[in-house]
């Protein structure tokens, strides 16, 4: 899924309270000695499943049984094939197969099923949905269910759990949605959106659901947008308007409340690749050729969010914030900005590239670039001793290297904005350079006044490309 969100950062300013990251850093495996822990040695994820029907995967296997006797994360999701351990059970076995046995008194080992894997094509395309869960994109794959063991898969340890990197990590607060009480304002809680039409008959998306009845009782945004399906929902019903998770509309128009008329049906619309939808305006999206055809869902179907009633989703309009959000990736070099600012680099070829994509690496003479070999400018240095770094908000960039204690200051990232970002001429998917419309770049100086900040450990996963003009 790729869920289109926008996220609300809430960092300490404090520079000291920044972490340093390692410049490598990898997954742990940990003995625990707690039954229902268990770690994947090797390749593949458990899969699992959250309240809206999504489907999850993580390698994190602190497992829990509910009041069902399912077996759940800690989290709540429901690990998927379904495990149902029976009250009378003294103890749990799971094989490094993945098959479950319960031990019961007086009696056999009771099967229960098996744990599966779930892999993919290109797992570094999966898509951070909160800490430790992470949901399939059109570039990562469909997930192949593989039994332990076999055909490459990896295998499960019992009494011991997989320990991410950056366990320390701050996390992205992904709980946005404000209780308004308004009958007609809709949040969808998941991955979907709204979709409308234009008075000239354009069709739109949004996930901001701020909506109101036209004269004929139709339902509308500020703008005057249609939502589709159409709804004509009772102009004052007596007894109110209801809408379900699942998207059913009722009305009470009776006054003895006896009765509930049904109005109709709400869809989502869901998208094989939302990272590529187009802005339109505000907060309404196009859906491009990269994004995929919008497909109609049922709230609370697989891959598509609930709605509710009396909600609206504050990080799906957020005026003068970068249309995008922040994928927590924990990788040393990898930065998100926050504000409206780019990143300049310069080719091989000495020509000024600016980017909003901040994935950089360390190359063989301790410089920072991009994956393409453009030098981040101003040029930022490192020893070649250095084993963690630390890059505040502001951009300063401190470096613990083997042979001294204290950590050294490595020097600043700086960032350049534009008059009119949108004037920009695009070179590629990721670069721009700057034209008459945008006028020149402007260095920044950040985390002051309220300009612009970088966060270490994130990359910002743009829906569309900054510049317009090509």
């Amino acid at each position: 899924m790729g869920l289109v969100t926008f996220a609300l950062l809430a960092f300490t300013q404090e520079a000291h309270a920044r972490p340093f990251l390692p410049i490598l850093q990898k997954e742990k495996l940990v003995a625990t000695d707690r039954m229902l822990d268990i770690a994947i040695e090797g390749d593949g994820y458990f899969q699992a499943t959250n309240s809206c029907g999504d489907c999850l995967y993580t390698r994190v296997g602190r497992l829990h049984r509910n009041v069902q006797g399912s077996l759940e994360t800690s989290e709540g999701y429901l690990l998927s094939p379904q495990i149902t351990v029976p009250e009378t059970a003294t103890a749990v076995v799971v094989a490094s197969d993945g098959l479950v046995h319960a031990l019961v008194p007086n009696h056999k080992p009771q099967p229960l099923g098996q744990i599966l894997l779930y892999r993919f094509a290109h797992p570094q395309h999966l898509l951070p949905f909160e800490r430790g869960y992470e949901v399939e994109t059109h570039e990562s794959g469909p997930p192949k269910v593989s039994k332990p063991g076999k055909n490459g898969a990896g295998k499960f340890r019992q009494r011991a759990i997989n320990v991410p990197p950056i366990t320390t990590f701050p996390r992205i607060q992904r709980g946005t949605l404000q209780v308004t009480g308004k009958q007609f304002d809709l949040a969808i809680e998941g991955a979907g959106f709204f979709r409308v039409t234009t008075p000239a008959g354009e069709t739109l998306f949004t996930r901001y659901g701020r909506f109101q009845q036209d004269a004929k009782g139709l339902l509308v945004t500020a703008e005057g947008y249609h939502l589709k399906p159409q709804l004509a929902v009772p102009l004052n019903p007596v007894g109110g308007v209801a809408v379900c998770l699942d998207g059913t509309v009722t009305a009470v128009v009776r006054e003895d409340f006896n009765e509930a008329v049904l109005v109709g049906y709400l869809t989502v619309a869901r998208f094989p690749n939302p990272g590529d939808l187009v802005k339109a305006k505000g907060s309404y999206y196009k859906e491009s050729k990269q994004s995929g055809a919008a497909i109609e869902s049922d709230p609370g179907s697989r891959n598509v969010g609930i709605v509710r009633q009396g909600y609206l989703d504050r990080t799906s309009y957020i005026p003068l914030q970068p249309e995008s959000q922040f994928v927590p990736t924990a990788r040393c070099f990898d930065l998100a900005i926050e504000g409206q600012g780019f990143f300049e680099v310069q080719t091989p070829a000495g020509e000024r590239r600016f980017t909003r994509r901040g994935r950089f690496h360390v190359n063989t003479d301790g410089m920072l670039e991009t994956r393409d070999g453009y030098l981040l400018q101003p040029p930022v240095a490192l020893r070649l001793d250095t084993v963690a770094v630390s890059i505040e908000p502001d951009g300063t960039v401190r470096t613990q290297v083997k042979s001294q204690k204290e950590p050294v200051r490595a020097g600043q990232i700086a960032l350049a904005r534009f008059a009119d970002p949108s004037g920009l001429g695009q070179v590629n998917e990721y670069y721009f350079e700057p034209s008459k419309f945008s006028g020149p770049a402007k260095r920044l100086v950040l985390g002051t006044n309220g300009t612009d900040k970088v966060w270490q450990g994130f990359l910002e996963r743009p829906l569309q490309g900054a510049g317009g003009r090509n």
